[in-house]
Order: C-alpha cells, then structure tokens, then sequence
C-alpha cells in the first residue's frame, strides 16, 4: 500500500470531506492540527492538497444545496482551519498560498450563498427585517428568517464579503485572485482593494452602450459598430431596441437600395478625387505613432471595400 492510499482516506474524513466530495462536518483546529502532527511532513502536505482539492468540489455542491449560505458559512470555518494549520506546520509556500486562496473562495461563495438567500426571500434584508409590519410581526419574521449576522456577525466581514460579491462577475473575481496570487498576496484586504478599483458589471455595460449610441450619431452602420465593439450584428440590434437607440445610417443605407448604383459609384469616387487633392497639404512628420496606428485601423475597412469595388470595375470594364 503505498503512502496516499494509507493516509488520504483517514486524513479526509477527519477532516470532514469524504472522498466523493459530497458531504462535510466541519472539524476544530484544535484536531486537525493534531491530526497533522502526527503525520510526517511529506504526508502533511498531501493531506492539506487534498483537503483543498476536495474542498473546491464541495464548494460547488453547497451552492447548489437546500440552505447553501449555512453550509458555506460552516466550510469556510473549515477551511480557515486548513489554511491556519497550513501557516502553523510551515507546510510549502504554494499550498500555504492555495489554502489561503480558497478562504478567499469560501467568501465570496458565502457572499452569494447569502444574496441568493435573500432574493429567495430566505434571509432578512434590512428592509424586510425593520419594515415588515409591527413588533410581533418582526419577532416572527425573526424565528422564520435566518439573518446575514448569522454567518457573518462582524461588520467588517459583512462589508468585505458583499464588496466580493455585489456587482463582481466570476471572471473578474478570478481576474483579481489571479493577479494577487501573481503577486504572492491573497491577503482579504489586498483582494478587496484590487476589487474597488474595478468598474462594476453595470458600469462597463453602461459605457459599452453609450459608446454605441455615440457610434450611431457618428452615423455609422450597425454593422461597422458591431465590429467595433466585438458584438454580433444581431445581439447589437436587439440590446439596441431594448435601449431605444437606433442606427439612422441603417435607414440610409435601406434607401440606397433604391438609387441608381451609378449614382453612388459617382459620389464615392467624387469624394475619393476631392480626398485626394488635399493629402500632399498633410504633414506627415506632426503624426505620432500611436495616432497613426489608429487611422491606419480605421483605414482597414474602407480600403478593403475600395479595392472591392474596384476590382468589381475591372471585371466590368474588361480590364
């Protein structure tokens, strides 16, 4: 029997993960710290790697579970016990680092455990704790509801977990926990200030859309800004409709349809002509690299469709 099959099974159920990941009864630190002096270093080691490996698995089973903010809040318990006990045995900086890191996991989990708790009408907000009704209403609001000072009693850790949570996506959490780890700091206060300097969710999308409307005056096409903002010429139409911003180049370009394509070829070459006899005016020497790099992205598209139409004139013409 080699040395993981003798001691992962013990070591886990000790510590209240069962090898499928399915269950947890959190431990003390008091017994899992005994339970690490007992095992020689190597093996300490092992245990905590795969405490934490089995760790992040149930963690995502008790987001799914019936009261996922009580089984969070009791996995955190544990797992800040995995993380101290990793700091006191002086085990290896990287799981020392990936202990700390699944605290920091636990957390944020515990902070949406509880926002999903209360959408569900599960646990008290503010509003429904102080405005539901009369003392009596309250008193039987308070024996029905669990509270977010159930799990998070301290001030501070209520502020810090929601900072985590509220209008964070998983990408940027996982951004954040990447550059911090980057940096060897996972500390809370660290996570938390990388955090706050990020834009919200909802502030990004704002400046996304407004760009967009921005776009639309320019008059420009919904498909030249779909690709400027990464979107689909389709999902672009329909956010824009929600949001009551409309593309009037579309509906020029609808009327074109009806102009005589002779017509159009004129204007266009006309414009090109008239371009063209103030280009040697331009002092090339006053561009910088960067505003030159620009105008020649933004050049990209229409030379394209230039030399679309003039190899379509070459076919024409027999050339």
């Amino acid at each position: 029997m080699n040395t993981a099959d003798a001691v992962t099974p013990v070591v886990l159920q000790h510590a209240g993960v069962v090898t499928d990941g399915d269950q947890y009864v959190q431990s003390t630190a008091t017994s899992d710290i005994a339970l690490l002096d007992s095992l020689p270093k190597e093996q300490q080691e092992l245990a905590v790697t795969m405490m934490l490996d089995q760790g992040r698995q149930w963690l995502v089973r008790a987001l799914e579970a019936t009261n996922p903010a009580r089984d969070v809040a009791d996995f955190k318990a544990f797992v800040a016990t995995v993380a101290e006990a990793a700091k006191q045995k002086k085990l290896s900086e990287d799981i020392q680092m990936d202990a700390v890191e699944m605290v920091r996991r636990s957390e944020r989990a515990l902070g949406v455990a509880i926002r999903k708790g209360q959408e569900a009408g599960e646990i008290t907000t503010k509003g429904n704790r102080e405005n539901y009704g009369g003392p009596h209403h309250r008193q039987s609001l308070d024996k029905t509801l669990s509270s977010p000072t159930d799990f998070l009693p301290h001030g501070n850790d209520r502020m810090a977990t929601y900072t985590m949570t509220d209008d964070v996506t998983d990408e940027q959490f996982e951004s954040v926990l990447a550059e911090a780890k980057g940096e060897g700091n996972l500390s809370r206060s660290n996570v938390v200030r990388k955090i706050k300097n990020l834009q919200s969710f909802s502030e990004v999308q704002a400046e996304k859309w407004q760009q967009i409307a921005d776009l639309a005056n320019d008059r420009l096409t919904s498909s030249q800004i779909a690709k400027r903002v990464g979107m689909t010429e389709e999902g672009l139409r329909a956010g824009a409709r929600r949001k009551g911003i409309v593309f009037p180049a579309d509906e020029v370009l609808g009327k074109t349809k009806r102009i005589n394509g002779l017509d159009v070829l004129e204007r266009i070459v006309s414009s090109i002509e008239a371009d063209e006899s103030v280009l040697g005016l331009i002092e090339f020497e006053s561009i910088t690299p960067e505003q030159a790099a620009e105008l020649l992205q933004r050049l990209t598209s229409p030379l394209r469709a230039i030399n679309r139409m003039k190899n379509r004139l070459k076919e024409i013409s027999g050339e």
